[in-house]
């Protein structure tokens, strides 16, 4: 084998690394980009839904307030009861948030991530 071969060779094998290096940094960035396109997909698909979730509660709040106030005759007490149930509902559900949110959130994450 020449020294012109070894030359030819060696800058050729240096094209094909350098190819090769593109080729996975291309990879890289379109992998990425599915997994930051399918985290902000399920985030607005969460948030649209709590919102939602959010508006049917107020409503029948007030709803569920108004005709207890007027079966006890107090349409502020009922308004207070109904306080006082969502409160206790509120603390309920922070005091397992690790359990209701963090875990099935990080798990649906993880999911998308490793998909």
């Amino acid at each position: 084998m020449s020294l012109t071969e070894l030359k030819n060779t060696s800058n050729n094998l240096s094209d094909d690394i350098k190819s090769a290096l593109d080729s996975q940094i291309e990879y890289y960035k379109l992998y990425s980009f599915k997994i930051i396109a399918k985290s902000a997909a399920g985030l607005t698909t969460i948030f649209v839904m709590g919102l939602f979730l959010l508006t049917i509660v107020f409503f029948l709040s007030v709803a569920i307030a108004f005709a207890i106030g007027e079966w006890i005759g107090s349409i502020g007490l009922g308004f207070l009861i109904i306080g006082l149930v969502l409160s206790l509902l509120g603390g309920s559900i922070y005091a397992a948030r690790k359990k209701l949110i963090h875990k099935p959130l990080l798990k649906r994450l993880s999911d998308i991530y490793y998909d």
